[in-house]
């Protein structure tokens, strides 16, 4: 895990507390199952409500906001660009120029009857959108992109392509994220059932 330095002062104008600083990072640095573990051998170390009010300002997700599981968290653009200010940490960079990113991710998209003129019309809404959200985590390429491929995949066995959205509505209205839950549940089973094979051969 990265060390952790912090400007109090930018802590303090975000509103955030120390350990809600410290809830972040641990999220952004893949320590859900350290902290899981840990929390069911000493109990909770964090304060519910400072959970939930990060939740509430969009800083994290929380699948149910009554109850407060760890291993259930994840950090979004937003917390990730608040503790980027708090920790000092350079600017994410990107890893083509933004041309070559929005050419990337047009050429990904179908370009079927009523989606293609998705990708010129509002192309400013759109490719701007979309280079801001890269800049805040360039790691968000990868997923949206997958996710688009996993999408187009679905709506080609069933049938359903021309119900796909223009560019413009999927990228400002986060339509990845509809198949992002469905990505991870693919890549969990796809570590069990890996497991399972290489526990096999073990034994």
């Amino acid at each position: 895990m990265n060390d952790l330095n912090i400007d109090l002062l930018k802590m303090n104008e975000i509103k955030l507390s120390i350990d809600q600083v410290f809830i972040l990072h641990l999220l952004d640095n893949g320590m859900k199952p350290f902290i899981s573990e840990y929390l069911k051998i000493h109990g909770p170390i964090f304060d519910k409500v400072r959970i939930q009010e990060l939740v509430k300002r969009g800083f994290i997700k929380l699948r149910v906001l009554a109850f407060v599981n760890f291993s259930d968290l994840s950090i979004t653009e937003e917390g990730k660009a608040a503790l980027s200010e708090i920790t000092n940490n350079d600017p994410p960079q990107l890893l083509k120029s933004e041309e070559e990113l929005i050419k990337e991710l047009a050429d990904t998209y179908p370009k079927k009857a009523g989606i293609r003129k998705g990708l010129q019309s509002n192309k400013d809404s759109w490719s701007k959108k979309y280079i801001k959200l890269l800049k805040k985590n360039p790691d968000l390429r990868e997923t949206i992109l997958k996710c688009i491929k996993e999408e187009v995949e679905y709506r080609t066995k069933t049938m359903q392509m021309e119900f796909m959205p223009m560019l413009s509505t999927y990228i400002n209205q986060r339509r990845w994220e509809i198949y992002e839950e469905e990505l991870k549940n693919k890549q969990k089973k796809k570590d069990k059932s890996e497991r399972e094979v290489y526990g096999n051969k073990i034994f």
